[in-house]
């Protein structure tokens, strides 16, 4: 704290009045007073200091689940909800450097809300659930992507922990995808000596440097289907689920060409967009099948902000709700459409999470 002095030596008297606009009175200089003024100054230290960014804590689950034993192959009957490609991650905007999602947030909670109204057996996650933006070398790497991984990490948690909550006896899966699976590649490549290293004292859990691991998968009680791009998983004996690797850009191009692929109904994400197509086949004793493909579309943003991708992109955001028995399988899709969607007679609109 610091005080000062200072002499005034000027004295003004003033009586001015204003009646109907018109301007009255009198301005007097005086002779010279001399008074003594003290101004104090003070710096203010916070007992409890503000960050003025994001500050990433650590997260505690406070009830670590078991996963789910049964396996949906050997349900002769069931429902599962699918979900694709959240791409959780983050770029920092100016001019107040915020972090601005590729993942939708309302797009999830929507998801998040059908996923409780559902009473499903399956949750299944058909991969690319983390961007991982700079860690890979065939894109640019802008500095507006720096240091968002950890709280991309965070948020991606989180949710999961959320849809676990919302369909606590279900077997929850995630599919790793081309995204998820550029830090194996990332060190594989530049850190070769990191690449599957784990603690001496977890052995048993996947490598340190993996979005299993990092999301701490196991913790939430969520299976994980890798192996990309031969991942997959099935939904009794009717459908097989995986992230995919084919992409066309005409409209149902994808699907066709993953129908024409094997002799049962498939679901897979990485396209983005939604995509339903049925065949018949004649069997051998002219017994005939139907079997179809099917994409939910994406729980990301589709304006553009995801990298690699613009608004002109045709992206479409959507769940899906798989009922099987035996070999039929019957899909009902769900349009996610600026956070909301009809769903069971309802219009589901997102809340802010």
């Amino acid at each position: 704290t610091r005080r000062q002095r200072q002499m005034c030596i000027r004295d003004r008297r003033k009586d001015i009045t204003i009646t109907n606009g018109v301007l009255d009175g009198y301005s007097k200089k005086g002779g010279i007073v001399v008074e003594t003024l003290f101004r104090t100054e003070a710096k203010l230290v916070r007992r409890n200091p503000v960050p003025i960014k994001p500050v990433v804590q650590p997260i505690t689950v406070a009830k670590p689940r078991n996963a789910v034993s049964f396996d949906p192959r050997g349900l002769a009957e069931g429902r599962a909800l699918i979900m694709a490609d959240p791409h959780f991650g983050f770029e920092w905007e100016p001019p107040r450097w915020e972090p601005r999602p590729f993942h939708d947030r309302r797009a999830l909670d929507v998801a998040l809300q059908i996923a409780a109204m559902s009473d499903v057996d399956v949750v299944e996650w058909l991969g690319d659930l983390q961007d991982l933006t700079v860690w890979q070398d065939k894109f640019a790497r802008l500095p507006s992507y720096y240091g968002t991984t950890q709280p991309a990490l965070h948020e991606n948690h989180w949710w999961l922990a959320q849809f676990v909550d919302a369909a606590p006896t279900a077997q929850h899966r995630a599919h790793m995808g081309n995204h998820d699976i550029r830090m194996d590649k990332a060190t594989s490549s530049h850190m070769r000596e990191a690449y599957g290293l784990r603690p001496v004292d977890q052995f048993d859990l996947p490598p340190s440097m993996s979005i299993p691991r990092l999301l701490a998968l196991h913790q939430l009680g969520i299976d994980v289907v890798g192996g990309y791009p031969d991942d997959q998983a099935w939904l009794g004996d009717a459908m097989q689920t995986q992230h995919g690797h084919i992409a066309r850009a005409k409209p149902l191009g994808t699907v066709t060409a993953l129908l024409s692929q094997g002799i049962y109904s498939q679901a897979c994400g990485h396209i983005h967009r939604d995509e339903l197509v049925s065949e018949s086949r004649v069997q051998l004793g002219g017994y005939m099948r139907t079997i179809t493909a099917y994409c939910p579309g994406c729980l990301c943003h589709i304006d553009g902000r995801v990298p690699g991708s613009s608004a002109r992109s045709n992206w479409r955001q959507g769940v899906g709700i798989v009922e099987w028995f035996g070999e039929d399988v019957s899909i009902y899709h769900v349009p996610i459409r600026n956070g909301r969607a009809v769903f069971q007679g309802q219009v589901i609109e997102a809340r802010d999470r």
